[in-house]
Formats: C-alpha cells, sequence, structure tokens
C-alpha cells in the first residue's frame, strides 16, 4: 500500500488523503480570488447584489461555506455571508446570497472548516450580479 505525504510549516511530515483531520485538527479550505472588476473598466465603481454558487451538495451534519470580501485591492476579508451546502436532496446545490458591497475592485474568499469531510465542497460555479454605480472621471 502506497501513502502520499507533505511537509507542513512546522517541519513535521503528514500522511495526506488518509484523515478528515490534520493530525487531530480541523481541516480549513480556502479558496480567495483575485482582484475582480466586474466590468472590466478601471473607470466603474460597483455595487455587488448578489453571489450565487453552484456546488456538488454536500452530506453529514454540517458544511457551511463562510464569504468574505476585500475592497480595492485590499487583504483584510470582512465576512459578509455563511451560506449552508447541505440541505436539499438534489444532487447540486445552488445557495443565492445577497451583498450590499460598493467598491472600485471586489476580492472573495470561501471557506470551510470540517473535520466531518474527506475533501472540500466541489465548487461547480460562481456567479456574481453587480451594477455600476458611477462612472470615475479625473
Amino acid at each position: 500500500q502506497h501513502a502520499v505525504y507533505g511537509g507542513i510549516d512546522t517541519g513535521f511530515m503528514m500522511s495526506l488523503e488518509d484523515s478528515t483531520t490534520w493530525d487531530g485538527a480541523a481541516i480549513v479550505h480556502v479558496l480567495q480570488t483575485a482582484d475582480i472588476l466586474p466590468t472590466q473598466s478601471v473607470w466603474d465603481t460597483t455595487l455587488l447584489r448578489y453571489l450565487q454558487l453552484a456546488v456538488v451538495r454536500e452530506t453529514g451534519a454540517s458544511a457551511v461555506i463562510s464569504v468574505g470580501h476585500a475592497p480595492n485591492g485590499g487583504t483584510t476579508f470582512t465576512t459578509q455571508a455563511t451560506l449552508d451546502v447541505v440541505g436539499g436532496t438534489d444532487r447540486w446545490r445552488r445557495v443565492t446570497q445577497a451583498l450590499n458591497l460598493t467598491a472600485w475592485s471586489h476580492k472573495l474568499q470561501l471557506s470551510l472548516t470540517t473535520t466531518d469531510k474527506g475533501r472540500a465542497p466541489q465548487l461547480l460555479g460562481m456567479g456574481l450580479a453587480y451594477r455600476v454605480v458611477r462612472e470615475e472621471v479625473s
């Protein structure tokens, strides 16, 4: 039998793909986008209205994705919402969250901490609804 190992920042080797925890500690799954310019124009300030995620539905006790936002090239994320990806009976789950985030650029972070899942939820797609609140002309 073969095993896959990886090194962590403390200098220890960990067996991968072998458990639902890291040596007893919860596993944190994180996806972070680059800065998003919704209109692809550097002149526009936009209001993010909705975020929609399509995921493979999870089973088990809980799977909640926290959504963070860092505006205008920032690196500090403020939690905006938590989305349940367990509910329903279909194979895929689509969750929509209303937002009210005005910025020139938007960076999003999706994170989930789990001890009962062998893998992170499978993200099928992500969509944003927005509107232009002003066009900057200097």
